[in-house]
């Protein structure tokens, strides 16, 4: 699953202890190494914690003054001329934006700025690294075992060539329409590789094991003022955390959808409009419903947004209203495009038969099954109570039967009907 900001400082640490290792031949329980990344030209004397730099040594520098890099780009630092055995201490400023091992390999995990320092015979040496949105989508990455995360990247032009330092625990594969994916194999640590030119991009994936009896929680046609918060108090209450296909919003929209997110629930994407006249109307008109409602959650979360549903499923008959065959054309362009699209396989009926709390909680209980991805499909509409007053009632009951609750990520195993236009 995509990693929230706590779980990036987190692992923060996870991948500067990567590039400290020299052999890719690891075990599960070992964390891959990364290769080592040439040094930058630049050259930058001693310099205290503030003010301008100052030279307090003629014979050592830092090997780089300053840089941008893009997500997941990776260089060394060092100082030059301080020795090979010297014991020098390295810390970045801000490791949500950037993280330095104690080798001083340097690794951008997020949008930011910070300030690497290097401390050598009480001397401090600076380097003040930038971090662009260009670069990986993913810099850290949890991976079940089995599943397929497809490697996004961003402002990276031309042929990329990818690696896994150990292929045992995550290997590289290719999809059908060419995209770049990584594969959980076992349970480890792995470093994933990106090199285009002299930059280097690394991602670090963590392949955890598979549960078996999973519950995802979802809810379309949000954020509403009225449900979405009621929602949100109930999941936080019951710690568990569900998925939201949003529409269009508005400020107020905006903070419900902002707390979600940093309460580790996942956005994904319903559609900018819900009108099916209008998105149905052609293949172009439904492709730019979903990317404007992409750029537009860019924006407010800060990363892009690659989990859609169709309004009204893949399965949708009212499509052919206004485009007969659209559908069997949209489930292939949304892929080609790097979309991955989700349906449901247990419905709550929140938006059709079931009239209140007492059916809602029927429908879904109903509607579970073991050793299976069950993706139930609920509503945050304004003032829909029944929803809101059967959900506490439903997590009791996942959690009593032996269900786990997670969100959908990226590299969820998809559900889908079939296509019927």
């Amino acid at each position: 699953m995509k990693l929230n900001i706590k779980k990036i400082y987190g692992l923060a640490a996870v991948a500067a202890a990567c590039f400290l290792l020299k052999s890719s031949d690891v075990t599960a329980s070992e964390i891959p190494a990364a290769t080592p990344f040439p040094a930058d030209t630049g050259v930058v004397q001693a310099s205290e914690v503030s003010g301008p730099a100052v030279a307090v040594d003629e014979n050592v520098s830092i090997s780089c003054s300053s840089k941008t890099i893009g997500k997941g780009e990776t260089f060394r630092l060092n100082l030059k001329n301080a020795g090979d055995d010297a014991k020098v201490k390295w810390t970045s400023s801000n490791k949500e934006a950037v993280t330095v091992s104690n080798d001083g390999d340097v690794h951008g995990i997020s949008k930011g700025k910070a300030v690497i320092s290097a401390v050598f015979n009480g001397k401090k040496y600076s380097c003040k690294v930038k971090v662009t949105d260009e670069g990986l989508e993913y810099v850290q990455y949890e991976l079940q075992k089995g599943e397929t995360l497809r490697l996004h990247v961003s402002g990276i032009e031309g042929k990329v060539k990818w690696s896994s330092r150990n292929n045992k625990i995550a290997k590289i594969v290719k999809k059908q329409n060419s995209h770049v994916c990584v594969k959980g194999i076992k349970n480890g640590t792995a470093t994933i590789l990106a090199k285009k030119g002299k930059k280097t991009y690394a991602c670090i994936v963590k392949v955890v094991k598979k549960e078996k009896s999973v519950i995802y929680l979802t809810f379309d046609d949000g954020p509403s003022l009225t449900s979405t918060p009621k929602i949100l108090d109930i999941l936080k209450k019951n710690n568990v955390n569900a998925t939201f296909f949003v529409i269009n919003y508005d400020k107020k929209g905006e903070k419900q959808i902002k707390r979600a997110a940093s309460e580790g629930n996942a956005i994904a994407i319903h559609g900018y409009s819900h009108d099916y006249a209008a998105i149905y109307r052609s293949d172009k008109s439904y492709i730019s419903n979903v990317t404007k409602l992409q750029d537009k959650l860019n924006k407010t979360l800060g990363y892009r947004v690659w989990t859609t549903r169709f309004p009204g499923g893949s399965s949708n008959l009212v499509s052919r209203r206004y485009n007969k065959g659209i559908m069997s054309r949209l489930v292939k362009d949304v892929d080609n495009l790097g979309f991955s699209y989700f349906d449901w396989n247990v419905s709550s009926g929140d938006a059709g038969g079931s009239k209140n709390s007492a059916q809602v909680y029927k429908s879904v209980t109903k509607g579970l099954r073991k050793n299976r991805n069950n993706v139930v499909l609920m509503h945050d509409f304004s003032n829909n109570n029944k929803t809101i007053d059967a959900l506490d009632s439903i997590i009791k009951y996942g959690k009593s039967h032996g269900y786990v609750f997670k969100v959908i990520s990226d590299s969820t195993t998809a559900v889908h009907h079939g296509v019927q236009n």
